[in-house]
Parts: C-alpha cells; structure tokens; sequence
C-alpha cells in the first residue's frame, strides 16, 4: 500500500505567459541559371522535336531565421485560501446559505468535507474532498453474566385443629393475592466485549507524506506546502 495524490485543496494555476516574437525570416536565395533552348528543326517537313535544355542548378537554401526570444513569465496565480473547520452537518442541504470565503464543513451523510471558495460557494453536493473514513466493525459481543441465585422459600405454617362440621354458609369472598417474593440477587456482569477496528484518521505535514508508521487503508494527508490531499490505499 502507497499514498497516492487524490485531491488538492489550492486556488487554480496562473495563466501562462504570451509566446515570444517570432525570428527573422532567413534571405531568398538566388534563382537558377535558365538552361539553353533547343536548335530548331530543318524547315519542310516537320522533323522532330530538339531535345529540352538542362535544368538551371538550384541556388543555394536560405539562413535559417534566428529563434525568437523567451516569453514573458506568466502572472502569478491568485493566493488559495485557507479553511476553517467549522464543525459538522448532517445533510448537505444544512450547509450554510451564506458563507464566508474559507469556511468548511464534514457532511455526515457522505462523509465529505466542503469549504467555500474565494466567491463563498461551497462545491456541488457529492463534490466534497473526502475526510470521513469508514465505520470500524463492531467488536465482539461480551459473554452472558450467570444466573441470580433464586430467593428461598418462606416456611409453611402450622396446621389449626378441624372444627366441627358447621352448616353450609354462603360463598365467601375472593381472598387478596398473596404479596410477591424478593428479588433474587443480581449475576455478576459479563467481561467487556474486544475493541473495534479504529476509522480512518487525518495527518498533516510539510511536503509528501513519509516515516508515518501505523497509517490504514483510508487515511489521509495534506500537505500543508502544496495543499494536496494524499489518499493511503
């Protein structure tokens, strides 16, 4: 795996300078002697035709012109601006109508960052520089903590002696629910489930990136001289 160059967060290039003049234009060079015409035939008649004169030698070829002088460097590009992490948004459509010109923002939902330009205009929506890295996985699940120990029984009470048979009274009415046991006593808890997989994090420094030990797929760098945005993968 390598850091590849996947964005730049600089203003555009200048324009490049006029072209320069063009050389001189070398001398003609002289024309050819013309070559001697033909005798002519014997009156009568017609006899046949006098054989065509030697082409003229070709003059020699003109002087190259000279090169024409280097143009003028190009004006310098316009000044990039630099960016304020204000905080984060859910949508895109919560950006700020109104910002100012280096303000920036994480969109949550595509995990993007967007920072207005030099005019106060955030990119189009899905344009942002990628600054989000993907959810770690989940970590493993703790183990199930054992089973309270249950409450003990109360003690049955003692039997009264029978009594003699009495006459049939009316029905009685419906006794009140007994009260309801204690709580048993609570399980001791499970042991903390393993760690997740760490996202992906952002470094900065001076020129390309390099002696950064530990960097995952995902992570990513800018370069603070030039304003590129390296991508580890």
């Amino acid at each position: 795996m390598a850091w590849t160059v996947s964005g730049n967060i600089r203003g555009a290039s200048g324009a490049s300078g006029a072209p320069g003049a063009s050389g001189i234009p070398g001398e003609v060079g002289a024309t050819g002697a013309s070559g001697a015409q033909g005798a002519s035939g014997v009156p009568g008649e017609t006899g046949s035709t006098g054989p065509a004169g030697a082409s003229g030698a070709s003059g020699p070829a003109g002087a190259s012109g000279g090169t024409g002088g280097t143009g003028g460097v190009g004006a310098s590009g316009s000044q990039g601006i630099s960016f304020d992490l204000n905080g984060t948004v859910s949508t895109y459509a919560g950006l700020p109508a109104s910002p100012e010109p280096g303000d920036a923002y994480v969109v949550t939902a595509d995990g993007k960052l967007y920072f207005a330009d030099e005019t106060g205009t955030f990119p189009a929506d899905g344009a942002g520089v990628p600054f989000v890295g993907p959810t770690g996985a989940s970590g493993a699940q703790g183990q199930t903590g054992a089973s309270g120990t249950p409450g003990e029984v109360g003690a049955t009470g003692a039997s009264g002696p029978a009594g003699a048979t009495g006459p049939v009274g009316a029905t009685g009415e419906t006794g009140g629910t007994g009260g309801t046991g204690g709580p048993g006593a609570s399980g001791v808890p499970g042991a903390d489930g393993d760690d997740g997989t760490r996202g992906s994090l952002w470094y900065t420094g001076a020129g390309s990136p390099s002696g950064i030990s530990g960097a995952l797929a995902g992570d990513q760098f800018l370069d603070t001289t030039t304003g590129d945005v390296y991508t580890f993968a």
